[in-house]
């Protein structure tokens, strides 16, 4: 199938399953999915608008439409999100459900964080990303997980020409 004639909804079921193998079978599709859209309303939350909006640019279709799902922009900045755990402490305060319907513990949701944040990275553009400077608006572990294909790419990159010592 030609993969500009998948649906939507099928691209968003593609990206939660690819998160259900990472996290492992004991995770279901359901929570997995619920996970996804409070860390994407988390950092939604906690960006400025203009920061906001560059981090939507680079979503895949599918994550863009969850992130925006009842999307009020705030008057004031927000406060720094400044590592995973305080990422995990803002999700739990605005979404009890991830720990009371879905029975994780605090140190299961933060490594599951650390997933999604990820496969999220995944999406970012190495092109937009010349230097870890262009994500400045995340703090550091949380810009760590983002950046980790781009940074491997960039390792991974042969050099354009060889000098060979003899």
């Amino acid at each position: 199938m030609n993969p500009k004639q998948i649906s939507r909804s099928d691209q968003l079921d593609h990206i939660v399953q690819k998160l259900v193998q990472t996290l492992g079978d004991a995770y279901k599709k359901e929570s997995v999915n619920h996970l996804l859209k409070s860390v994407l309303w988390s950092i939604r939350n906690h960006l400025p608008f203009k920061q906001a909006i560059q981090f939507l640019d680079q979503l895949p279709i599918p994550l863009k439409a969850m992130y925006v799902e009842q999307w009020e922009i705030p008057e004031r900045v927000p406060e720094d999100l400044h590592n995973i755990d305080d990422l995990a402490d803002k999700m739990i305060q605005q979404d009890p459900i991830l720990l009371n319907q879905f029975r994780w513990n605090a140190e299961e949701l933060r490594k599951s964080i650390k997933v999604v944040l990820k496969l999220l990275g995944s999406y970012l553009s190495s092109s937009c990303a010349e230097t870890k400077s262009d994500y400045y608006y995340f703090q550091n572990d949380i810009q760590t997980y983002l950046m980790q294909k781009i940074m491997f790419e960039r390792l991974s990159q042969k050099p354009d020409s060889s000098i060979w010592l003899s």
